[in-house]
């Protein structure tokens, strides 16, 4: 007994073991096998490369397996689903066993796409799996029954089908549940119910509608897919589908049904009508068969029955209410590659409707709307019996036929007979101030192939005419600030004839006044009533141009002629001249708001040459624009913000320092234009500043402006700006002046720049200007600021600038010198300057400066352009406070005080200093002065003594000889 529960322990370790191993072990070493395997073997059976990031397992009861991150992708189809899980419960019960498998589906995104009629379905492993033979199931082991129930579910996600026609159709947030009770017995029925919403988006399909699809008779199995009662649920229409497919032969029997009796009896009203309360009743079937390795045939039917819409419905500013008739009928088929359909009809009335649109359209009940159609299809060409729309009181008739496929050529002519437009002013509100006056008529014809394009169009309208025609205006938008008022007169009459691109017999002539009309856009244009603008158009062909040498836009006395031709409607080329004469400056100024204060005329000629592609728009259109302008500017007058803080206007801000994008689009016709204009001002007012007599030159070339320019009276002076250069293409221009300015009246400049200095200076300087530096604006304006600036000033007078007071401040700082204090007062005298920019700072090559008194400064050095200086230089003073020795000592040759100065501070409170040099360089100029004055003296001294001496000695040598002499004579 011992021994047996010795061998039970035993036996019960070992297999505890085997547990551990198999619950650690044995899956991971599965889970390796098994990863690798599902990606072989799914890239295999699918034809796509097939990934997953991990499987999760459990070999243990439950049994479970996760694939997650599972990533497909074909020509055709692909895929990403984020988690697959099965799960398999088995459990005996009732004397059979049953073994549950659950999958689950989570957040799967399908993407489809159909393949076109010239592509080949590859049908690899369809005749292979064809010729096998299935194997059965016994459906027992041991004897016992088992049953395989298999329950599915498919959670989120979502299928995008991809179609030539549709572009895209999507059902979003998939959800799709599926129970078989057996597996194991394709005969069992399967359970489906699948809800989504089926979106389109492309013009003109928007739409976006609930899908249902409820089953619990289909049969499916590897080798077919049936179903005698599939209900789908869209746009809350029920429809009834039944058929059945085999794989294995690859051929489809379906038909889908749609029976509504009554519109009104539907118990969800259908999404994709408009909404309001409907009636009348709609039959329609769809009819698919495909047999084994043959084309797809679909034969539709498809018919309403007093189908009538109580429709009311507001969307933005559209407004919808009445009721709305409409016939539909046709029996379409699809077989073989064509489409037919022996009868065709299509009526749509709603005449009962009241429509309006914003404050342009609004149709009231019991006025035409309305639109018919009637004809057969056959060969995939639909032929017109009976075309035409209505509107009011203009009829629009059509006949011939339209090509459905590329291949198919369309024929229309296209009519409105000759109709008085009387009473269409009650259509459209803003022509509802008077009756609208004339008639409209068209004779048209459109031929051949609208799939190519407009190259494979033949357009001929002989001709359509608007004779007559006046009425009053009166638009007006509040919100957009658009008011469009007064009477209109047009006559206008047009012949076409093109071929594709190409223009054939073409005439276009007429005319439009619009001189009485009120129109106003915003701050962009405004236009008074009675002020004269006529249009006038004349044009014509000339072999396969259009050309034009009669159309003008009149704008008082002046007009803007064209003249030239344009080639092809799409991507014409032109050659086109517009010339400007007595253009009214005053008037566009007052039409547009572009300098209001202007006067003057404009003239000239443009020449516009090239091609305008659609596709790349003004941007890369290879266009050419060149020409001369002039003008006579009477005034002009701008106003601009000021950007300076004072006591009125505490608040504005200085703009910051930026990098600055270039001045000029980068556009193919800016890089290659040349343009010139040369002209008069007579008098310009900017803010509060006047000039007189402007004349200019002005030149922009390829994206470079240079301009030229004399001022008779600027500030009381002259300026000459000789060249004036900017680059407008490149970032971060570069500018360039060279100017010169006479006789400026100084006070005058202060008053404008900088008006708090304004009665600090007075005088007129002279001024030469080489400069260059970027915008501004620019970051690097001031750093890169270079050149050199030339001033003269004969008369100067700055108030501010105490020179005296310097003086006496900085003479006092000699040691054991007594000054009697110069009287105090402002600067009066002569300034001369040279000086040269660069990194953001002034070198002062040459500054003198001599008051009326002779007093004289020569500096040189540095100053910022904040104003800061730092000066070096020599004072000579022609009356200095102080006499004795260290004036004598340290005058110049004219009797000046002479002293080397150093000079800091702003420009004009000045700091005047000393260096401990200059001060005993003063020092010792004078002592070696005095030195060499007590050194002459004493000099001076001995030679009196020995002058004296020898006087003395010849005196009484001389009486030393008379007495001789009178002794010799004795």
């Amino acid at each position: 007994m011992r021994r047996l529960i010795r061998w039970t322990y035993i036996l019960a370790a070992i297999l505890a073991l085997l547990a551990v191993l198999n619950f650690l072990l044995l899956p991971q070493i599965i889970v390796n096998v098994l990863k690798n395997q599902i990606e072989v073997e799914g890239s295999e059976v699918t034809g796509m490369k097939l990934s997953v990031e991990a499987v999760k397992m459990n070999a243990l009861f439950p049994f479970y397996i996760r694939l997650q991150k599972v990533r497909a992708g074909g020509e055709s189809l692909a895929f990403d689903v984020e988690e697959v899980s099965l799960r398999i419960s088995p459990e005996y019960k009732k004397g059979q066993i049953v073994v549950a498998m659950d999958v689950v589906v989570r957040n799967p995104q399908v993407s489809l796409r159909i393949l076109k009629k010239e592509e080949e379905v590859s049908k690899k492993g369809r005749q292979e799996n064809s010729s096998e033979s299935v194997s059965t199931w016994n459906h027992k082991i041991f004897g016992i029954p088992v049953v395989v129930p298999l329950r599915m579910r498919w959670e989120g996600g979502g299928v995008k089908v991809f179609y030539d026609v549709l572009n895209s159709l999507e059902l979003k947030s998939f959800n799709f549940n599926f129970f078989s009770h057996s597996v194991l017995d394709p005969t069992q029925p399967l359970q489906v119910d699948i809800e989504s919403v089926l979106k389109v988006q492309k013009d003109p399909y928007r739409f976006q509608l609930p899908l249902s699809i409820r089953s619990r008779s289909l049969r499916a199995s590897p080798e077919f897919l049936e179903a005698e009662d599939l209900k789908v649920f869209l746009g809350g229409v029920e429809s009834t589908v039944r058929g059945k497919t085999l794989f294995a032969h690859g051929s489809h029997a379906w038909k889908l049904i749609l029976h509504i009796p009554a519109l009104e009896k539907l118990p969800v009203p259908a999404d994709f009508l408009p909404p309001g309360v409907w009636a009348g009743g709609v039959q329609g079937e769809v009819d698919f068969r495909q047999a084994s390795g043959g084309a797809p045939e679909i034969r539709t039917h498809f018919q309403t029955k007093n189908l009538t819409g109580d429709v009311e419905f507001q969307r933005e500013d559209l407004s919808v209410k009445g009721r709305l008739k409409a016939l539909l009928a046709w029996k379409l088929n699809f077989i073989q590659g064509e489409i037919s359909a022996p009868h065709v009809s299509i009526s749509v009335s709603s005449d009962d409707m009241a429509i309006s649109k914003g404050k342009i359209f609004k149709k009231k009940p019991g006025q035409a709307l309305n639109f018919q159609l009637d004809g057969y299809i056959t060969k995939n060409v639909l032929v017109l019996n009976v075309m035409k729309a209505t509107v009011d009181r203009i009829r629009l008739d059509a006949a011939g036929f339209i090509g459905l496929v590329k291949d198919k050529r369309s024929d229309l002519t296209l009519r409105i007979p000759k109709t008085s437009l009387e009473g269409l002013e009650k259509m459209f509100p803003p022509l509802a101030q008077q009756p609208a006056r004339g008639t409209l008529s068209l004779e048209a014809r459109l031929k051949g192939n609208p799939f190519q394009g407009v190259e494979g169009v033949h357009i001929m309208v002989n001709p359509v005419k608007l004779r007559g025609f006046s009425t009053s205006l009166n638009f007006r938008d509040d919100e957009k600030k658009i008011y469009i008022i007064g009477p209109i007169i047009a006559d206008l009459q047009a012949r076409i004839r093109s071929q594709g691109t190409q223009v054939g017999n073409t005439t276009v002539q007429g005319g439009v006044d619009l001189s009485q009309l009120e129109i106003s856009y915003g701050h962009v244009f405004q236009k008074k009533m009675g002020s004269p603008l006529k249009l006038q158009v004349r044009v014509g062909n000339k072999g396969q141009s259009l050309s034009t040498s009669g159309s003008s836009l009149s704008i008082d006395k002046g007009i803007l002629s064209v003249s030239g031709t344009v080639s092809g409607f799409s991507d014409p080329r032109m050659r086109l001249q517009l010339s400007m004469s007595h253009l009214p400056l005053h008037q566009i100024s007052k039409m547009t708001g572009f300098y209001k204060g202007l006067s003057g005329e404009l003239g000239g000629k443009l020449f516009v040459s090239g091609q305008w592609v659609s596709s790349k728009g003004i941007e890369e259109s290879p266009l050419l624009l060149n020409g001369q302008l002039n003008s006579s500017i009477k005034h002009l007058a701008i106003k601009t913000q000021s950007l300076v803080k004072s006591q009125e206007t505490p608040d504005i801000e200085v703009p910051k320092l930026k990098e600055v994008p270039p001045l000029a689009p980068s556009w193919y016709v800016t890089k290659n234009m040349d343009v010139s204009i040369k002209g008069t001002i007579r008098e310009l007012d900017y803010n509060d500043l006047k000039v007189h007599g402007i004349s200019y030159k002005a030149r922009l070339q390829k994206g470079d402006l240079s301009v030229a320019t004399n001022i008779q009276r600027l500030f009381g002076g002259k300026v000459a700006v000789r060249n004036f250069k900017a680059p407008l293409l490149r970032p971060n221009p570069r500018i360039t002046l060279n100017a010169s300015m006479s006789h400026i009246l100084l006070q005058n400049l202060l008053e404008f720049a900088m008006p708090e200095y304004a009665q600090e200076a007075t005088g007129f300087v002279n001024l030469q200007v080489d400069a260059s530096t970027e915008m501004p604006s620019s970051v690097r304006f001031l750093s890169g600021l270079k050149g050199l600036v030339s001033l003269d000033s004969p008369n100067l007078s700055v108030r501010s600038l105490k020179l005296n007071t310097l003086i006496n401040q900085s003479l006092s700082k000699i040691p054991k010198v007594k000054i009697k204090p110069v009287k105090t007062e402002g600067f009066r005298g002569s300034v001369s300057l040279i000086s040269a920019f660069s990194n953001a700072a002034v070198q002062l090559n040459k500054l003198d400066i001599l008051s009326v008194k002779k007093d004289q400064l020569n500096l040189k050095g540095q100053m910022d352009l904040q104003g800061g200086v730092h000066l070096r230089g020599t004072m000579s003073l022609a009356t200095p406070p102080m006499g004795g020795d260290i004036y004598l000592c340290n005058a110049d040759k004219r009797g000046r005080f002479v002293v080397p100065v150093n000079i800091k501070g702003r420009w004009n409170q000045p700091n005047f200093s000393f260096a401990s040099s200059t001060v005993e360089a003063l020092v010792r100029k004078t002592l070696t002065c005095q030195a060499r004055k007590e050194k002459k003296k004493f000099e001076e001294k001995i030679d009196r003594e020995l002058e004296d001496a020898r006087k003395k000695v010849t005196k009484d040598l001389e009486k030393q000889a008379k007495d001789k002499l009178k002794g010799l004579f004795k």
